[in-house]
């Protein structure tokens, strides 16, 4: 109780006091008493000061309260082994940086203009409302030990501040903002630590948790609502196939962590035709669950459906050798224009059905490629725009494979335009973590919803 009493003193005591160095200097002299109470004073005063520093970036200041913290916290028997810590580092930091020449590959720019090497980096990927919780997600999932949470709390003065220090880089700059809130700041505290501060007139019952690779910070302020999103005019008795590749037996590839091609596809495809019904659109799937379908059924099942579009969704692959360098998102049509990439992938596709094909191939291809290979390449186009513009608005590094023709046997025989679509290599350790990720699936749902809208927005 007397701690309490002592603690309440010294931060009104604060709020008004002048310089740090004043306040610490009333610390000192306090620490040298013999009172257990002017003791008491010195600790909170020190730890007080800490973070105010801590918030202002004051390493300098920082120390010397650390060191009182410390000292002062022996004295008085409390724990004080985290600050301790916190003092070692202080003192094992050299008193010139080192300049070291690095690869510029291995650095990037944040937001504030600072060059962070990237090797280990967290990197802090979308900040957007969810209701009335603020939702920052990154490119990799937080632990505990990865997020420092404090508040600095001035009732007299109205001024609330909640602050995260959050072991991440920020690529880009982002503006936050609640009418219930006076201000929402983040950048670049320091190398490899990025600093969230949400300062309100009022106390906020804030409370937040880790969701892998979400902090969900829970302010307790009235939902943001999203703006209501209008249905495509065009969607009318509009009808699309989309197809969830391979399935059953059909595992497809199987990439980093045995993540399998079919399961990952057939989530995304399922968020990709709920989106698609919001929007008004009349949508079937080749398959909804776990099951073999040959390639030719595929297609046969588009056309009785009298589809407008046939989607294909595929992940890429390639050999272990190469698994760290290839990565980035593919849309093909169907075209005998043969690259070797458009080859490799489309054998990778085609495997399954056509091992009993003998020969006669290309000339088959030629007779069944259909009038619709225009309107297809148009599709192939807009769908990967689409995923881009989406996809990159949340994920700076999403990597543009490009638009290619190639000779896909799931695509023959479609009296629509038709497109397959490579969400990414599943052999990819980066991109496959990402693609068994739901906020990614979804985001990816979303950007094909994106591209159908913009085909049909320019082809009614």
């Amino acid at each position: 109780m007397l701690r309490f009493f002592v603690s309440v003193i010294v931060f009104a005591a604060l709020c008004f006091a002048g310089t740090d160095a004043e306040l610490l200097k009333h610390a000192d002299a306090n620490l040298k008493s013999s009172s257990k109470n002017d003791q008491f004073k010195a600790y909170d005063t020190y730890k007080q000061v800490y973070l105010k520093a801590l918030v202002e970036g004051n390493d300098k200041v920082c120390k010397r309260c650390l060191q009182g913290i410390v000292t002062s916290g022996r004295m008085l028997h409390i724990d004080v082994d985290k600050y301790s810590k916190k003092l070692s580092k202080y003192k094992q930091a050299p008193s010139k940086k080192t300049v070291v020449h690095r690869k510029k590959k291995s650095r990037t720019k944040t937001a504030s203009g600072k060059n962070i090497k990237l090797s280990s980096q967290r990197a802090l990927e979308s900040v957007q409302w969810n209701g009335g919780d603020l939702v920052l997600a990154f490119d990799s999932p937080l632990k505990a030990k990865d997020v420092n949470y404090f508040s600095i709390q001035e009732k007299k003065k109205r001024r609330f501040r909640y602050i995260f220090d959050i072991h991440s880089i920020q690529t880009k700059n982002h503006t936050i903002k609640h009418r219930e809130i006076k201000r929402i700041k983040l950048g670049q505290y320091k190398s490899g630590t990025l600093r969230l501060v949400i300062e309100s007139t009022k106390k906020l019952p804030l409370h937040f948790k880790l969701d892998n690779e979400l902090l969900v910070i829970m302010l307790g302020v009235k939902r943001v609502k999203a703006p209501l999103a209008n249905k495509p005019m065009h969607a009318k008795n509009k009808t699309i196939v989309i197809d969830p590749g391979h399935g059953g037996k059909d595992a497809g590839a199987v990439g980093y962590k045995r993540y399998f091609e079919k399961n990952v596809v057939l989530q995304i495809a399922k968020k990709f035709a709920e989106i698609l019904k919001k929007d008004g659109y009349k949508v079937y799937m080749t398959r909804s669950s776990d099951k073999f379908i040959s390639l030719r059924q595929r297609t046969a099942f588009a056309n009785r459906k009298k589809a407008d579009l046939f989607i294909s969704i595929h992940a890429n692959a390639v050999p272990k050798k190469n698994t760290k360098k290839a990565h980035g998102i593919e849309t093909y049509f169907l075209s005998t224009a043969r690259s070797g990439r458009a080859e490799r992938i489309a054998a990778k596709e085609n495997a399954v059905d056509m091992r009993g094909f003998k020969g006669g191939q290309k000339g088959y291809l030629e007779g069944m490629t259909n009038r619709k290979t225009i309107a297809s390449h148009k599709l192939a186009i807009d769908i990967q725009q689409g995923i881009l513009s989406k996809m990159r608005a949340h994920y700076s590094d999403v990597k543009d494979g490009g638009v290619r023709g190639g000779p896909f046997w799931v695509l023959v025989g479609a009296q629509m335009p038709s497109v397959l679509v490579e969400v990414g290599f599943i052999s990819h350790p980066k991109e496959a973590r990402r693609l068994v990720n739901r906020r990614y699936q979804k985001y990816f749902a979303q950007s094909l919803a994106d591209g159908v809208n913009r085909y049909f927005s320019k082809n009614p």
